[in-house]
């Protein structure tokens, strides 16, 4: 399968009841709650972690993305585990274990809702999600419920860390990197 890629923007923040109230209002949906364990292993390029979800298979996941601060790209491809103890084991041995990375993690989809109808003193239609693609080349001015169709938002409790919050532009095949950076200005 391809390399599946992303464009990120991470921040450490101090309220997440206001970062989540603040997320809904601007129409964002909660998508769920996970526990998450990341164990890293040392690796000559990228980066390759075993994600381990309470109640989940687990997954191994191999990226590569710039240590830089601001919205980044990450190039990455994920791998479903169904033995994750003996892969963490193998791997530990081979590899060498670089940290392990537990949290809390909040999920909420964007998908923009537009209303149709809704004269003054009518109701509304009901709201129905934005129709996805655009045309091909189109600017985000033009057709920005396409670039937002694909936006995750997860607010993370990271033990001894603290509180965070990441934006997750997922780009589509052949889709620009462009697009996904648009998004997260």
């Amino acid at each position: 399968m391809a390399c599946r890629r992303n464009v990120e923007l991470k921040a450490r923040v101090t309220d997440l009841g206001e970062v989540r109230r603040r997320a809904v209002e601007m129409g964002a949906r909660a998508a769920g709650v996970q526990r998450q364990r990341d164990t890293y292993f040392h690796v000559p390029r990228g980066r390759l972690k075993l994600r381990e979800i309470e109640g989940e298979p687990a997954v191994l996941i191999q990226y590569s993305r710039p240590d830089a601060a601001g919205a980044r790209r990450s190039d990455y491809h994920l791998v479903p585990v169904a033995e994750a103890e003996l892969l963490k084991a193998a791997l530990g041995e081979a590899l060498e274990i670089r940290n392990v990375v537990e949290k809390r993690r909040e999920i909420f989809l964007y998908q923009p809702v537009e209303r149709q109808g809704g004269r003054e003193g009518e109701a509304p239609a009901e709201p129905r999600f934005a129709e996805g693609a655009g045309s091909a080349g189109a600017s985000p001015s033009r057709s920005s419920t396409r670039f937002y169709r694909n936006v995750r938002i997860h607010l993370d409790e990271v033990a001894g860390l603290g509180s965070f919050l990441e934006f997750e532009a997922v780009l589509e095949p052949g889709q620009p990197e462009q697009d996904g950076h648009a998004v997260l200005e």
